[in-house]
């Protein structure tokens, strides 16, 4: 099973699990601004410098800044 955190004990725990692309992280995040699809589920497999890379679930990789995902993070799935 997994554990959900949300909030801040997400975003500590995201950071704290060393995420990469051998152990991602599968976050839901706010990616746009309005609109009815404004959250998506998303594994981070990097966290370097103030850059974290996410790939969606088509394999696309995009890199946004730390505090960019800090401010959109909602939800973390970390195993137990």
């Amino acid at each position: 099973g997994a554990r959900t955190t949300t909030g801040g004990e997400a975003y500590r725990a995201v950071l704290e699990a060393q995420p990469s692309r051998d152990n991602p992280v599968m976050v839901g995040m706010r990616w746009s601004g309005s609109g009815d699809h404004t959250s998506h589920a998303l594994n981070v497999i990097g966290v370097e410098g103030n850059q974290v890379t996410l790939m969606n679930p088509w394999g696309r990789e995009e890199t946004i800044p730390l505090d960019v995902f800090q401010e959109r993070l909602q939800t973390a799935w970390l195993p137990r």
